[in-house]
């Protein structure tokens, strides 16, 4: 009686604990899916083949994104995305991955991490209506880092 009950109990906790495996696996599955889909990596994009144009500093453009995205730095990327908004204009058309895709994933990030002097930058790089909001924005960090300074 008392090994049908062990081995009972034991085939339950096995059941258990195997549920709870597949159950993490599935979850971590669908996190790198879900990363996975978040952004086109730019080194596989030809943009020298893609947009017609026989320059050297496209050859390298894609990885130069890349490695902006990794670092977390917005000027680097809004600095690509204006050296593919020319490229763009000289060729006519656009690249699979566009300048404006890179310049507004440089202005979210700049305004993610709230550096005012990142913000500036972009805002004078970027032009237009959107340079006068980030331009807003950069004073309003730069009001909350001295506020945050004389807290201190």
């Amino acid at each position: 009686m008392q090994v049908t009950r062990f081995y009972t109990t034991t085939l339950f906790v096995l059941g258990v604990a195997v549920t709870a495996v597949a159950d993490d696996t599935q979850k971590d599955t669908q996190m790198i899916e879900a990363k996975a889909e978040s952004g086109q990596q730019a080194r596989f994009v030809d943009f020298s083949t893609e947009l017609g144009l026989p320059i050297a500093a496209l050859g390298t453009l894609g990885e130069q994104i890349d490695d902006a995205r990794l670092a977390a730095d917005p000027v680097k990327l809004a600095l690509a995305a204006k050296l593919l908004e020319a490229a763009e204009a000289a060729a006519g058309k656009q690249a699979s991955l566009t300048a404006e895709t890179v310049l507004t994933e440089a202005v979210d990030l700049a305004k993610e991490r709230g550096n005012p002097a990142e913000l500036t930058t972009i805002a004078k790089l970027s032009g237009g209506p959107a340079a006068a909001d980030l331009e807003a924005v950069a004073e309003a960090a730069t009001a909350a880092t001295l506020e945050a300074g004389e807290s201190t």
